[in-house]
């Protein structure tokens, strides 16, 4: 089917149904009546299919309009929320910052969350690290790296590092009680994660050679393994808490845990180079991740 020669004619149809008046809609859309009524008939002439019924003050959708217009609302619909979350609306200038996945659907999502609340006049886009690289260029403000430095960016303020403890499902966690206990379970390791099973059994001077371990790439997917009851996986706080919290995991032992090698760093580019908005916001997440330090303890 050829494309429709002219989206406006969308937007027309559009207010026309929801005003069932020509006359209503010319006024939303600062037209004329006429326009209007020119415009849904030009598209009732490609559709080939009539979308009113007129009447003498008012109009009425067909059948074939009541069909079509779920379709229209939502597409314009789905235009309009991506411009706001890529531009903005109106005055409120976008305040993009990019994350590790693993901290974006956590810590991160809950102190956005907090910062839009106490500051509406700034809009705030949460992008993963696994996405941003793809929808975005240079409008990137803040971003949350772990451990190594994000290319171009040249300011850098420690967050807080990570405390690595053993959790499971209820039925795999009561059998440990003691920290050489987790070499009789599968153990879900992170395959290029510097901090593992490897560090938490050195602090407890274990054998790792012991150890049963299945690999995957990713902390999500090892915790959401553990909840399955496919094995013991290392959550990482505070940056796993609400993922451990949401699978309802458990602690294996309430005093065994180790602090990692690597911390989470906000960075940005130079300080003149922010909005306003960003400056507040780096400052914002900064003050919050003071109250975590204590996890690194």
């Amino acid at each position: 089917m050829r494309r429709i020669p002219s989206l406006n004619w969308l937007r027309v149809f559009e207010a026309a149904a929801q005003h069932e008046s020509f006359a209503r809609a010319a006024e939303q859309l600062h037209m004329s009546a006429a326009a209007v009524s020119q415009q849904v008939k030009a598209l009732e002439g490609y559709l080939e299919q009539p979308l009113f019924v007129r009447g003498a003050h008012d109009v009425q959708l067909t059948d074939a309009g009541r069909a079509f217009l779920p379709t229209v609302r939502q597409a314009i619909g789905s235009i309009e929320l991506r411009a706001a979350t890529l531009f903005g609306n109106g005055s409120r200038s976008p305040i993009t910052i990019r994350a590790t996945l693993i901290l974006a659907c956590s810590w991160l999502a809950a102190r956005v969350q907090e910062f839009s609340e106490r500051h509406p006049q700034f809009s705030v886009r949460l992008l993963s690290d696994a996405s941003a690289p793809a929808t975005v260029g240079d409008d990137v403000e803040l971003s949350v790296v772990f451990g190594d430095t994000e290319p171009g960016f040249v300011e850098r303020d420690r967050l807080f590092g990570e405390r690595l403890y053993p959790v499971g499902c209820a039925g795999l966690v009561e059998n440990v009680s003691s920290p050489r206990d987790l070499l009789n379970h599968t153990l879900l390791e992170i395959a290029d994660h510097r901090s593992g099973w490897g560090r938490l059994f050195d602090a407890y001077a274990i054998d790792a050679r012991e150890a049963r371990l299945m690999i995957t790439d990713r902390t999500d997917v090892a915790l959401a393994l553990a909840a399955q009851g496919a094995g013991i996986a290392l959550a990482r706080a505070p940056a796993t808490d609400e993922i451990v919290r949401r699978y309802h995991l458990r602690r294996c032992m309430e005093d065994v845990s180790v602090g990692g090698t690597e911390s989470y760093y906000l960075t940005h580019r130079s300080w003149d180079d922010l909005s306003p908005g960003a400056r507040e916001l780096r400052d914002f997440l900064i003050h919050h991740a003071r109250e975590v330090g204590r996890v690194e303890g």
